[in-house]
C-alpha cells in the first residue's frame, strides 16, 4: 500500500502527472463555461492550487539536475520587478483594465462572465479565471493579473525548450529562452508584462503545450490525443491561434504520411478537435452573442478582382511594416514623448540594428530550411525525428506569407501575427544551433553576443515602457484623488481612461466612455446608459489635454467634445470647477439646489 502511495506521489509530481492534472482543469473549465454551475469555482480553485505546487515541485527537481536554472528563473523576475512595484501603471490601456475586471467578475459571481462582457464572441477566459484565484487571497489588485502573466511566461520558456530540447543545440537554446527571454522582440518582451491586453500570450502557450505533448512517431494514442486538445483549444483562447495549429497540424500530417501513420493521426487530430473546441462551438451555436468591430474578425479572402500590381506592392509595404511592428510598434510611438532628446534617438539606431540583424537572421534561417528539406528529399539526408522544426520553419514562413497575401485587410500589428514572431523567435533557434554545432571553435563567443544583443537592444523598450508605466500609475492617482475629494460618483470620458478608473476606483465610480475619440459602445451598455442618462451637473466630465501624449488627430477631436461640453453646460447656466492635470482636464459641476 505504501509503495502504491509513493508510486502515485511520484507520478503526480512528475511531467505525466502535472500534464494530467492540467488537462483535467481545462476540461472542468470547458463544463465551467458551458453551464456557469457555481460549484465548479471551488473545485478548479483547489485544481490550480495543486498545478501550482506541482509546478514548483517539477522546477526543483529540473533545477537539481541543472542548476543554472534557479539562475534563469530569477533573472527573468529580476527584470520585471520594477513593473510590479508600479503595478498600477502597466493599466495601460482600457483592454488590460477588460482583462484585470475579467478576473474581479469572476471572482465576485464565481461564474464565467462572456469575454469583454458580451462584446465580442466568447473566447479564452481561463486565465482569467486563475487571476480571479489570486484575486481570492490578494484583493482586486492588478498585481495579481501581472503575477499570473509572469507564471504563464515562464512555464512557456519551459515548454518550448521541452519541445525543442531534442533537436537544438543545447547551449543555444538555453542562452536565448532564459537568459535573453527573446527580451529584443519587443512583442515578446511586451506580452510577458501585458503591456498591451488581449490572451495571446495562453493562446501561444496552448500550442507549444499541444505541440510538445503528441508523438512524432504517432504511436503513443493517449499522449498524441491529449496533444492535439491542447492545440485545438488555444483556438478557443484566440482564433489567431488557427494559424499556429494550422501549422503545427500541417507539418505532423506530413511527418505522419512518411512514417505510414496517417490514420492514426487523423483520428488523434479528430478526437482532439473535438475534446478542445465541444463548448465553444455550441457557444457559438446556441448562445450567440455580438461581435466588435474593426479588429481581425473583419478580415476575410481578399477577391480576385483586387489582386493587381499596385496590390502586390501594397504587399511589400505590409509585410515590411508588419515585421518591423515586432520590434518597434510600441516603442516608436512612446520612445519620442517619454525619451526625448538623445535617449531617444540612440534608442531609435538600437533598436533599427535589431529589426536588421533580425531580419537577416530569419531570412537565413527560412534558406537553410529550405536547403534542408531539398537535402531530404533528395535523399542525401535521412528523416531523423530531431528534424522536424527544419520542416515547421518553411511551413511557419509560407504560412505568414499567404496569409498576409491573401487576408484583406491586412492587421499588421504584432497581435495579429503571432505567427511571425514565432517564426522569428524559431529562426534565431535554429540559425544558432547550427552555427555553435557546425563551428564548436566558437565556443562561448555566439552565446555572449546573443546575451550582449538582448541587453543592448532591450534597454530602449525596457526604460521606455518603464516611463510609460510609472507616468500612468502618478495620472491614474492624481485623477482618482480629484474625483474622491469632489465626490464624484459619475464619469463621462474617453474610452481609454474609463475602464482603468472604474477598475482602480474599486468600481466605485461608474463611467461611461461617450466622451471622447474613442468610443466602444459594446462595452458595459447597462452602465453607460446609467451615466449617460444622469443630469448635465450630476456627472463630471474628463478629457486629455493638449499636453497628453496623442497622436493630432486624438487632440483635435478633444479639443472639440471640451468646447462643445463648456458651451452646453454654459447655455444650462451650470457653473464647474476645472482641475488641469498635465495630461487631464476634468470638469467637476456645481450641483444646483
Amino acid at each position: 500500500m505504501k509503495k502504491k502511495a509513493l508510486a502515485g506521489l511520484r507520478f503526480l509530481t512528475s511531467k505525466g502527472g502535472l500534464v494530467t492534472v492540467f488537462a483535467l482543469f481545462t476540461a472542468l473549465f470547458q463544463v465551467f463555461v458551458l453551464t456557469r454551475a457555481k460549484a465548479f469555482y471551488p473545485v478548479l480553485r483547489m485544481l490550480f492550487a495543486f498545478l501550482v505546487l506541482q509546478l514548483l515541485i517539477a522546477f526543483v527537481r529540473a533545477a537539481k539536475r541543472r542548476k543554472f536554472l534557479w539562475l534563469a528563473v530569477l533573472i527573468i523576475i529580476a527584470v520585471r520587478i520594477p513593473f510590479y512595484i508600479h503595478a498600477d501603471g502597466a493599466v495601460l490601456t482600457s483592454d488590460n483594465a477588460h482583462e484585470a475586471l475579467q478576473g474581479v467578475e469572476m471572482r465576485d459571481t464565481h461564474v464565467a462572465p462572456y469575454f469583454l462582457l458580451g462584446a465580442v464572441k466568447h473566447m479564452g477566459t481561463i486565465k482569467y479565471l486563475t487571476i480571479a484565484f489570486l484575486m481570492d487571497v490578494i484583493g482586486s489588485r492588478y498585481l495579481a493579473f501581472l503575477l499570473i502573466q509572469i507564471l504563464l511566461f515562464i512555464v512557456l520558456l519551459f515548454a518550448l525548450e521541452d519541445l525543442l530540447r531534442k533537436s537544438l543545440h543545447p547551449p543555444a537554446l538555453f542562452v536565448f529562452l532564459f537568459l535573453t527571454q527573446f527580451a529584443f522582440i519587443e512583442t515578446v518582451f511586451d506580452f510577458s508584462l501585458s503591456l498591451r491586453g488581449a490572451p495571446y500570450l495562453d493562446m501561444l502557450f496552448y500550442v507549444i503545450l499541444g505541440a510538445g505533448l503528441i508523438d512524432r512517431d504517432f504511436k503513443a494514442w493517449g499522449r498524441t490525443i491529449l496533444g492535439y486538445y491542447f492545440l485545438f483549444f488555444s483556438i478557443y483562447i484566440h482564433p489567431l491561434g488557427a494559424v499556429l495549429v494550422g501549422s503545427f497540424g500541417l507539418v505532423f500530417l506530413i511527418l505522419s504520411f512518411i512514417r505510414k501513420r496517417f490514420w492514426a493521426n487523423a483520428l488523434a487530430a479528430a478526437a482532439g478537435l473535438a475534446a478542445g473546441l465541444y463548448h465553444w462551438i455550441y457557444y457559438l451555436l446556441f448562445l450567440p452573442k455580438p461581435v466588435a468591430s474593426g479588429g481581425w474578425e473583419q478580415m476575410g479572402l481578399i477577391p480576385f478582382a483586387r489582386i493587381s500590381l499596385r496590390y502586390l506592392a501594397d504587399y511589400g509595404r505590409v509585410l515590411k511594416e508588419t515585421f518591423q511592428g515586432i520590434f518597434n510598434f510600441e516603442f516608436s510611438y512612446l520612445a519620442p514623448i517619454f525619451n526625448a532628446g538623445r535617449g531617444a534617438v540612440a534608442g531609435a539606431w538600437i533598436n533599427r540594428a535589431a529589426v536588421f540583424i533580425s531580419l537577416a537572421v530569419t531570412i537565413a534561417g527560412v534558406v537553410l530550411a529550405l536547403r534542408k528539406i531539398g537535402r531530404l528529399i533528395g535523399k542525401r539526408d535521412p528523416l531523423r525525428d530531431e528534424d522536424w522544426p527544419w520542416i515547421l520553419e518553411t511551413v511557419l514562413a509560407a504560412a505568414f506569407a499567404a496569409k498576409a497575401f491573401l487576408f484583406y485587410p491586412p492587421h499588421s500589428e504584432p497581435r495579429h501575427n503571432f505567427d511571425l514572431v514565432f517564426l522569428i523567435i524559431l529562426s534565431y533557434l535554429l540559425v544558432f544551433s547550427a552555427l555553435l554545432r557546425r563551428h564548436p571553435r566558437l565556443g562561448r563567443w555566439p552565446a555572449a553576443a546573443a546575451i550582449g544583443l538582448a541587453v543592448l537592444t532591450t534597454i530602449p523598450h525596457y526604460v521606455t515602457f518603464f516611463e510609460v508605466v510609472r507616468d500612468k500609475e502618478m495620472s491614474y492617482r492624481k485623477i482618482l484623488f480629484v474625483l474622491e475629494k469632489s465626490h464624484v460618483r459619475y464619469l463621462t470620458t474617453d474610452f481609454i481612461v474609463a475602464y482603468p478608473i472604474y477598475f482602480l476606483s474599486g468600481r466605485t465610480i461608474r463611467v461611461s466612455d461617450s466622451l471622447g475619440p474613442y468610443t466602444v459602445h459594446d462595452f458595459y451598455r447597462e452602465m453607460t446608459a446609467e451615466v449617460d442618462a444622469a443630469a448635465p451637473d450630476g456627472k463630471a466630465y474628463m478629457f486629455f489635454s493638449e499636453r497628453a501624449p496623442n497622436r493630432p488627430w486624438h487632440k483635435l477631436a478633444t479639443e472639440i467634445f471640451l468646447r462643445r461640453t463648456l458651451n452646453e453646460l454654459a447655455e444650462a447656466g451650470i457653473t464647474y470647477r476645472t482641475h488641469k492635470l498635465r495630461d487631464y482636464i476634468i470638469i467637476v459641476p456645481r450641483r444646483r439646489n
